[in-house]
């Protein structure tokens, strides 16, 4: 069976590669500017939520009403 990740998991881990490596000289990018540009492709799936189980989800769901928090799509 073939599985293709999200492409936010893409980014985030590219993200993450970058930020884990050791670095001679100062890099040229800030930190500020990756997540600006993180943010222009991103957009709103930023804020989104990713379980492994439908139960999971259920119980976030209920607490958000319960809380009267949240916003869906």
């Amino acid at each position: 069976m073939n599985h293709r990740a999200p492409s936010l998991w893409g980014a985030c881990a590219l993200l993450l590669w970058s930020s884990a490596c050791e670095v001679d000289e100062p890099s040229s990018v800030a930190l500020e500017d990756v997540e600006a540009a993180l943010s222009a492709v991103l957009g709103d799936r930023l804020e989104g939520v990713v379980v492994e189980r439908p139960e999971v989800a259920a119980r976030g769901v209920d607490l958000l009403k319960r809380l009267q928090e949240g916003r869906t799509t």
